[in-house]
């Protein structure tokens, strides 16, 4: 049995709601890409750049709710693929990948919500 034939015999799990932490980098391309697009980073030492690959090569693809192309030097989120990176929290490790020797870089989230109401605050 294939995991969508599971899916639709599992009865009550269709239309349950859950909201859950996929891994993401911001990062600009060497190239244009467009959303949906397969994208590896080219440098086990550095994942502010990508470029578009195969499948079998991507570690992420360009985020899908973007509405436009996206020209060389724009920033974008890659959104990564299940199990390639460790601890999954607001600061994460890509597994294979080389740890920075500065200081790692941070995108600041401006929080438009009550501290208190943030869902991610205890993660």
């Amino acid at each position: 049995m294939s995991q969508i034939d599971e899916v639709k015999s599992d009865n009550g799990l269709a239309g349950s709601k859950d909201a859950f932490h996929v891994p993401a980098v911001f990062a600009c391309c060497y190239g244009s890409v467009s959303p949906g697009d397969n994208v590896r980073f080219p440098n086990s030492y550095d994942v502010s750049y990508v470029e578009k690959c195969s499948v079998e090569q991507r570690h992420g693809v360009v985020s899908p709710f973007i509405t436009n192309e996206i020209e060389p030097g724009e920033l974008f989120w890659v959104l990564l693929k299940p199990n390639l990176v460790e601890g999954l929290t607001h600061s994460f490790k890509i597994k294979g990948f080389e740890e920075d020797a500065e200081e790692p870089r941070s995108y600041k989230w401006e929080d438009p919500l009550e501290e208190d109401t943030w869902g991610c605050k205890n993660c």
